[in-house]
């Protein structure tokens, strides 16, 4: 199951997809903390920006970890179905239904058979993750470096 994935990727009908793919229900990496309260509001939990370098807000089966400072979108990973790519992969689904959303990424073995990691070609060494068990998605992830 745990592959790497690289190269510059498409999915169907798209030009180089990192900008919009690196999404997880409409949080988008580099969004404002400001604009996440306002979609999600208050996290179940946060760390404090003065005491951690990168802090979390947690909410129902989405973490937001922000860039240092606690003021942007850094990463993001998805455990809900209700938190899904663009192009409505989603945790939950058949790692099969990733494989053909986004059909060019090349796959190569990894030893711990459990993550998939799509990088894209862009200015940034961006990439989705996809955490999967028993051939199912169980999370996803969006990051850009550093990871």
């Amino acid at each position: 199951m745990g592959t790497l994935a690289s190269g510059a990727l498409a999915a169907k009908g798209m030009p180089t997809i990192w900008q919009t793919e690196l999404a997880l229900g409409g949080i988008h990496l580099g969004d404002s903390k400001k604009s996440i309260l306002e979609k999600l509001g208050e996290p179940l939990s946060s760390d404090n920006p003065t005491e951690i370098k990168t802090p979390n807000a947690t909410y129902p089966g989405l973490t937001v970890v922000f860039n240092e400072g606690g003021n942007t979108v850094g990463s993001i990973r998805s455990a809900s179905p209700k938190y899904c790519t663009p192009s409505g992969v989603c945790p939950g689904m058949p790692f099969s239904k990733a494989q053909a959303a986004y059909s060019a990424i090349h796959i190569l073995g990894r030893p711990d058979n459990k993550t998939f990691a799509a990088y894209f070609g862009s200015q940034q060494s961006c990439r989705l993750t996809f955490e999967v068990e028993q051939g199912l998605i169980k999370a996803l992830g969006a990051s850009c470096l550093p990871w």
